[in-house]
């Protein structure tokens, strides 16, 4: 077997990588065990998103719901929306569901990550109300 891959129906596929070679289960009847399957259009669309700059994340924006809009060290964490609609109206809908909205916030992220010079606390590229 060279760095190729194996050949036949329902065996795996090689690769080399440094000093080790890796193997991958290939189902039976997977595109890449039929005759003439190939891996170049799967490898064609991977190549064609990297390029277009699609980002695998689909969660682009988090919402933080504060009880005590004087208190936002007290939150909840909506995360995973993917327009900035969406996480407003999600963040609405659970500050309508307090005890006491009146007295509450809330806030949309736009991709948040923690930030280990702020003590793990999320900052966002961007926030809107």
């Amino acid at each position: 077997m060279d760095a190729r891959g194996a050949g036949g129906q329902g065996e795996g596929v090689s690769w080399r990588r440094g000093r080790c070679w890796l193997r991958t289960a290939r189902p039976a009847g997977s595109f890449l065990s039929r005759p003439g399957g190939s891996w170049k259009p799967a490898a064609a669309v991977g190549l064609a998103l990297a390029a277009s700059g699609c980002d695998a994340r689909p969660d682009q924006w988090d919402a933080f719901v504060y009880p005590d809009r004087n208190d936002t060290w007290v939150k909840e964490e909506i995360p995973g929306f993917k327009t900035f609609e969406l996480c407003q109206q999600a963040a609405i809908n659970r500050l309508s569901q307090l005890p006491d909205p009146d007295q509450g916030d809330y806030e949309c992220g736009y991709r948040c990550a923690p930030d280990p010079e702020f003590g793990g606390m999320k900052l966002c590229k961007e926030t809107r109300k």
